[in-house]
């Protein structure tokens, strides 16, 4: 295995891992400290497991087939156009969920850091980023690796910084009332599939056996760095951690340590949102044949509308998609693994001997996830 460990494997376990570690990471330590820190690390153990056999059955179906595609496409190639249709339905519905909580933690950080009055910061925010998902300017790779870099830089770096302000107050151990509550969020934080295409392009046609390695490193180690942040966060605001992590430990924590998470978590929100963004307003011109401005207000202000109707809790909407689209899709892609296997065209670098078992295991926490995230929803 030490063969692997060169300049591609740590290019590409850095892309992964960097596509992973978003937003999603500040609202870990809530949940944990909700739910209790021994239910959390054993949901977080869970979902990592489930997530990295999900990433690498992806990876495989890449390997199988001929052509890449997002997920929609591989299901049309593996099962028609009606399946497609559902699957494409959800994936929409992922990527403007996603623009709705990019504007909700991203305005959250600028009222927060720029002291603007309610939502002050959202609007900005969103105003911004809609112009450039108008004129489609994209942001250089450098810029998505700067930001990258800053977020993993920046888990490091808090977890070490706060240690010295660890209380005595901490969060309990365990609570069996909110004992699902991490699911969704840790879903939706550590779901990686749409970087595993561009992971297969930077090792090569010729170096596809690679790619297993990086997708269980690249899976793993947000995982980690997720679980030492959520212990650091809690271990200083103790059972007052707030549902974005950093509003939680103002007046423990140095404000340089605080405008630095807020900074980095702007900039993270705000990349991501372009890059959502413009892929949703491409799907829409692309696929569904709307016109270039109908497909751009579609993707900018059905979101708005959304945050303006009072759509606005994190963790909600982080578990929704999280638990329910992110769901969907992981049960899409143990079903087209399945047919890959049998229909694809190409002999894979790799192959997951996965048994019907722990297929249908993983299948049916995924369906109990959905089930259990709908029904939470409309009881609240």
């Amino acid at each position: 295995m030490i063969k692997f460990f060169n300049k591609k494997f740590i290019q590409g376990v850095f892309l992964l891992s960097g596509t992973i570690i978003g937003v999603g990471m500040f609202g870990i330590p809530f949940v944990f400290s909700k739910a209790g820190f021994i239910v959390g690390a054993m949901e977080l153990l869970i979902i990592t497991a489930a997530l990295t056999v999900i990433h690498l059955a992806y990876g495989e179906i890449l390997l199988r087939t001929d052509t890449i595609h997002r997920l929609p496409g591989y299901v049309n190639i593996y099962f028609g156009k009606r399946l497609k249709f559902f699957s494409s339905f959800s994936y929409l519905i992922g990527l403007m969920g996603a623009l709705l909580v990019y504007i909700v933690i991203g305005g959250k950080f600028l009222n927060n850091l720029l002291n603007l009055p309610n939502f002050g910061g959202e609007i900005i925010f969103w105003a911004a980023g809609t112009v450039f998902i108008f004129f489609s300017i994209r942001q250089l790779g450098l810029i998505d690796t700067l930001i990258n870099t800053l977020l993993v830089g920046f888990l490091a770096y808090f977890v070490f910084g706060a240690l010295p302000y660890f209380r005595e107050i901490t969060p309990p151990l365990y609570s069996f009332d909110n004992v699902f509550l991490p699911y969704g969020v840790l879903l939706f934080s550590l779901a990686g599939a749409t970087a595993v295409p561009e992971v297969r392009a930077l090792v090569g046609k010729n170096s596809g056996s690679l790619l297993k390695f990086i997708i269980i490193f690249g899976t793993v180690i947000p995982a980690v760095l997720y679980f030492f942040f959520a212990l650091s966060v809690a271990g200083v605001s103790g059972i007052n951690t707030s549902p974005d992590a950093l509003s939680g430990v103002m007046g423990f924590l140095p404000s340089y340590l605080l405008n630095l998470g807020m900074v980095v978590g702007i900039l993270a929100a705000f990349t991501s949102f372009i890059v959502i963004g413009l892929t949703l307003k491409e799907t829409l011109y692309f696929d569904f044949g709307m016109r270039h401005w109908v497909s751009w207000a579609v993707t900018s202000f059905f979101p708005l509308l959304l945050f303006v109707l009072g759509v606005a809790n994190f963790i909600v909407i982080i578990g929704f998609l999280g638990a329910v689209t992110g769901g969907i899709d992981a049960i899409l892609t143990l079903a087209v693994f399945q047919k890959a296997k049998k229909l694809g065209k190409r002999i894979p670098e790799y192959s997951l001997s996965l048994s019907k078992t722990v297929i249908y295991a993983l299948a049916a926490m995924f369906i109990l996830g959905i089930g259990w995230e709908i029904m939470h929803i409309i009881r609240s």
